[in-house]
């Protein structure tokens, strides 16, 4: 992750995190429970809620 992060201009790891988290109004957590195949609430927005 911290390559990724470089290369897409964040300064750090935590600063994509916090970015995306913000972006989303959902933490990886939340977001992969919302959108995962297994899961009872698959396909419904974090940010509808």
């Amino acid at each position: 992750m911290p390559e990724i992060a470089r290369r897409a201009g964040f300064g750090s790891e935590v600063a994509m995190r916090r970015r995306i988290a913000s972006r989303l109004a959902a933490g990886p957590r939340a977001y992969r429970a919302a959108f995962s195949t297994g899961s009872a609430t698959a396909g419904s927005s974090p940010i509808a809620r």
